[in-house]
């Protein structure tokens, strides 16, 4: 489920913002970071970061404290195959000042056969309550806060953290799509980087964790997999000179270990150098054979060789066909490497980004 259209406005400092993304797609400009912060504002609400219901991850604030003022939301998805719904979901969310904000309107609709059909809609939904510090000695204390109602964010975007709620399972799938999308930024590749830990008890995994930690478990998942496998081998072959092959192995400690066979030189993951750890990191995500619906990368791969730049590039390419990829703000040579691929190009001003379409 791809991204057709998006438009953002009143977030940070963004102004208006239309995107209409591609497979393959770059962002860059001085707006950059806090246009990735207003697309994953999305997914981090779909994934149940709100108070509207018992159970719910806190605090409450940490996706709305970027917020003044009326920020918008407007995203349309498309299906990845035939036979299944377009969605489009409109959010608007206001705050005065640094006082309490509210939902004041959210949509959700679907497109069948180019008919629209409404799911749910709410207006003027939820409002946090909020008490005063302390009431005044010899003053009646402040009210019991109401019961929450319940309100179209609670039944959307909650759905992961309170399954109680009985809706649509055609907008769950779109809530879970949402709250699966990935963004990958500032990965530690050093000796004690999350990357280079070898699991105890390795089980499949298809999703590389935002801090990289999990990196052997999807290698080694991705390796079971023949089209995984493949995927891999022709672009470390490209970004690895002499490489010959990645080595699982189960360990003495019970752990599974990884070795980067090169130039029939088998080297433990705990010694490869930063820029092979880098790759790794970069191409892991790619080669899974059961990727998130969006990828999203700031500026991979920095000071890698080009031809670890390359075939980044043409492994994103190939994967965009089925995952929607994002590169944000790359340097000039990883720019080079992408524009041999035709990505849509999203280009923020570096004066003033009141309004920027792509």
């Amino acid at each position: 489920m791809k991204i057709r259209r998006l438009e953002v406005s009143g977030f940070r400092g963004l102004g208006e913002i239309r995107w209409a993304p591609g497979d393959l797609n770059v962002v860059q400009g001085k707006g950059a970071e806090d246009f990735a912060a207003a697309v994953f504002q999305l997914a981090t609400t779909a994934g149940g970061w709100s108070e509207f219901g018992e159970g719910i991850r806190e605090p409450v604030e940490a996706p709305w404290r970027d917020l003044a003022g009326e920020t918008r939301w407007f995203l349309a998805c498309h299906p990845e195959e035939d036979g299944r719904l377009d969605y489009t979901q409109e959010l608007v969310i206001e705050r005065a000042g640094g006082g309490p904000w509210s939902v004041t309107y959210e949509r959700i609709t679907r497109a069948d056969n180019f008919e629209e059909h409404e799911l749910l809609e709410r207006r003027d939904g939820y409002v946090r309550y909020q008490l005063e510090p302390q009431a005044l000695r010899g003053r009646p204390k402040p009210p019991v806060p109401p019961p929450q109602r319940s309100n179209i964010a609670m039944d959307i975007t909650a759905l992961a953290a309170v399954p109680k709620f009985r809706v649509d399972p055609r907008v769950v799938q779109h809530a879970d799509a949402l709250a699966g999308w990935m963004r990958y930024r500032d990965l530690s590749t050093g000796p004690r980087a999350p990357a280079r830990t070898l699991p105890l008890t390795p089980e499949p995994q298809d999703v590389l964790a935002p801090d990289g930690r999990n990196m052997v478990s999807v290698l080694a998942t991705a390796c079971g997999v023949d089209s995984g496998r493949k995927r891999l081998d022709r672009a470390l072959c490209t970004a690895i000179p002499g490489y010959e092959r990645l080595a699982f192995s189960k360990r003495a400690d019970g752990r599974l270990g990884l070795e980067l066979v090169a130039q029939g030189t088998a080297t433990p993951i705990s010694d490869l150098p930063d820029d092979s750890i880098a790759v790794l990191l970069a191409l892991a995500p790619l080669a899974s054979t059961q990727p998130p619906v969006m990828l999203w990368f700031d500026n991979p791969l920095s000071g890698c060789s080009d031809d670890a730049l390359r075939a980044f590039a043409a492994t994103a390419a190939e994967v965009s066909a089925w995952t929607q990829v994002v590169v944000g703000t790359p340097g000039a040579a990883l720019g080079a490497a992408l524009s041999a691929h035709a990505p849509v190009t999203l280009c923020l001003a570096s004066g003033d980004p009141s309004r920027a379409e792509g």
